[in-house]
């Protein structure tokens, strides 16, 4: 692939907007939209704020559509694309890329990627600004038009569903306050009417001014919950930054699961607003000063119920009436405003049973959330590939020359290895999943270090000896000269003949299948390797221990049916049987594409998939979960509940299970 690093100012018509100097004339109902720093969303700008009247549109510099925009003042390096002629504003640079040498899209994510650097070169006086001179001569990598599509179509992909993400997480959060206002609202409108209502610190402690940073080798390490973990819902403990307190600080300003915070001093716009922390920090944790601690007391009110009462209007509308200002534009509570506000009168019970089905809401919004951070991690996996464009002056997808540094790679829930190929981390078997081919160009030394990687067969038939073998090899690398194999040994969890002992060891030492028919006990020890040794051929020369197997516990018949089946059923069926949770049929071809070295199965896609996961499961070899819906587990481990959508309905997923046979051969 060609590639070269060119200026923006040869790739590109640049230039800025204008501030216009008669804002009562230029602003109104026109046909042109103005564009600000706000407007820009790192995509496509379709509304703004504000339009240009006639007037305006004369004294204005108007942009063309596919028009990119960089804000290169205030906040520095947010990115838009136009969907029409616009006109920005003073802090905004408009970018009209050569098309013959950028796609406006690809230009608009290669800012977007390089948005670090930018805002490096950028100078900070007043507030931080980039000069229109230096964005100029900055540098971007210009490959080829057709990776520059490829990149520019995966990246609008993710953001429309990074987009829809949101807003389902919006939806979440709107649904669960309307749960709240219309199972209470005889005893809201009560407070509203100041019928009724019990004051705040009757039903809950508060404690104002929290824990101060401090840095020194006398200072304390704590979780430090401040103003920017507060958005008027969950507090995720993994966004909680550890910062250096006093030692008195971890008891003092101690917080714990269910405590509520808020922002006490601000801007008037975030005063009052809360976190609610659900689950118990994994250490010392406390809550930063400028924000206060409300602890429900559990004999008189529910957590849930009033944390829901806390983000109510009524609410937001007693604190700003309550708030005291400030000439440096900051607004604070007084603790004689918080202590006087008005509490619902509900029995304890009923707050209680709403608690239940208001967590609800919050199980649901974490996995949301989590599908949010999967899609960040994709998009980051793409920016790096054009910061390494940048960076090297190579494609990432171009195999290295003989001699030639190797890129470097990710390490985390990713990792991009020297062959540019990206591969994801599986949370169920605990390791990285790479093509078997993938392991013979890759030395034990290009290993990802402190990760566990398993090289995946290839796809199997029926008839191979090996066929739905669970056991399997892993390579770890410990450091630069240190690794370890891993055999990862498949027991049988609870079946016939097993004793407690041999479960008791899976549940404490293991990994278990979410079936709970088997599990890994995992067995390690040195390695002794040549630094470019291929990984993979390394593990030909270990043998895999024996162990539990699925296709065993098989009734003959229906072993000999398999034998029967096409390759490619065959192959559909090897993953249920590999695998540790329940399937569906998008995995199951990720999974065959991935063990085919990333080559699709011939002439096989998803609808295949669907046609031969419906025919195992018409012969009893899969188990629909007709009607299964999504669940959290209750905060005891006991039990699991359902997880509801803004309508207040379960939502179902379709997956299969590998259909475990009552009997079978031994």
């Amino acid at each position: 692939m060609n590639m070269k690093l060119m200026q923006l100012s040869d790739v590109a018509k640049i230039y800025t907007g204008l501030n216009l100097k008669s804002p009562k004339t230029a602003f109104g109902q026109g046909d042109c939209p103005w564009v600000m720093v706000e407007d820009l969303q790192q995509g496509a700008v379709v509304h703004t704020a504000r339009r240009l009247t006639p007037e305006g549109m004369k004294a204005a510099k108007i942009s063309p559509a596919d028009t990119v925009f960089f804000s290169r003042a205030g906040t520095v390096g947010k990115v838009g694309i136009a969907k029409g002629p616009m006109a920005p504003s003073n802090n905004i640079i408009a970018v009209e890329f050569r098309r013959d040498l950028v796609l406006p899209l690809y230009g608009m994510y290669c800012l977007a990627a390089l948005r670090g650097e930018l805002e490096a070169a950028a100078e900070i006086s007043v507030y931080r600004s980039l000069r229109l001179e230096e964005f100029r001569r900055f540098q971007i990598p210009v490959p080829d038009l057709e990776w520059q599509r490829q990149a520019a179509e995966k990246l609008e992909l993710l953001h429309s569903a990074m987009e829809e993400q949101k807003q389902v997480l919006a939806d979440i959060q709107d649904a669960s306050q309307d749960f709240f206002m219309k199972s209470f609202s005889d005893a809201i409108e009560a407070v509203a009417g100041k019928e009724a209502g019990v004051p705040l610190s009757a039903a809950a402690e508060l404690k104002l001014n929290g824990a101060l940073k401090k840095e020194g080798s006398d200072s304390a390490a704590c979780f430090y919950v401040s103003t920017a973990q507060l958005d008027n819902w969950e507090i995720p403990w993994d966004t909680v930054p550890v910062e250096g307190t006093e030692p008195s600080s971890k008891e003092r300003y101690k917080i714990q699961r269910d405590d509520i915070i808020m922002n006490r001093v601000n801007q008037e716009n975030r005063v009052g607003k809360c976190g609610w922390l659900m689950e118990d920090p994994s250490g010392p944790a406390v809550f930063a000063q400028n924000t206060l601690l409300i602890r429900a007391d559990r004999e008189k009110v529910c957590p849930g119920f009033l944390f829901a009462w806390l983000l109510h209007p009524y609410v937001r509308q007693y604190l700003q009436s309550n708030i005291r200002r400030s000439t440096s534009f900051q607004c604070r509570l007084t603790r004689e405003a918080l202590t006087q506000l008005p509490l619902p009168e509900v029995p304890l019970k009923a707050q209680q049973r709403f608690e239940t089905g208001y967590r609800a809401y919050f199980a649901y919004a974490r996995n949301s959330r989590r599908a949010l951070e999967i899609l960040e991690e994709q998009r980051t996996v793409w920016y790096d590939r054009i910061r390494r464009l940048a960076q090297e002056g190579a494609a990432p997808s171009r195999e290295p020359e003989a001699g030639e540094a190797r890129p470097p790679y990710e390490k985390g829930r990713y990792w991009t290895a020297p062959s540019g190929a990206v591969f994801f981390y599986d949370t169920h078997l605990e390791c990285f999943q790479i093509p078997f081919d993938e392991g013979r160009a890759l030395t034990t030394a290009q290993l990802p270090q402190g990760e566990d990687v398993q090289f995946l067969p290839p796809v199997r038939e029926a008839d191979h000896h090996c066929y739905g073998e669970l056991s399997h090899l892993r390579l770890r690398r410990e450091g630069p000269e240190g690794w370890r194999l891993i055999r990862m040994e498949a027991a049988a969890y609870r079946l016939d003949g097993e004793t407690k002992e041999a479960a008791d060891r899976l549940e404490k030492e293991g990994i278990l299948s979410e079936q709970e028919d088997f599990g890994y006990l995992r067995h390690e020890g040195p390695l002794c390797a040549h630094t470019e040794e291929p990984a993979a051929e390394l593990l030909l020369k270990e043998a895999a221990p024996e162990g539990y197997s699925r296709l065993a516990r098989l009734p003959s018949a229906a072993a000999s049916f398999i034998r029967l089946l096409s390759p490619f059923q065959q192959a559909v069926y090897e993953e249920f049987l590999l695998s540790m949770q329940p399937l569906t049929c998008h995995m199951v071809e990720k999974q065959i594409w991935l063990r085919g070295n990333r080559t699709p199965f011939p002439e096989r896609g998803l609808q295949d998939v669907i046609a031969a996961v419906r025919l195992l499961e018409n012969v009893g070899l899969l188990e629909f979960r007709q009607g299964r819906e999504l669940e959290y587990p209750s905060e005891d481990g006991r039990e699991r509940r359902r997880i509801l959508d803004h309508r207040g309905r379960p939502i179902g997923i379709s997956t299969w299970l590998w259909a475990a046979p009552k009997g079978g051969r031994v």
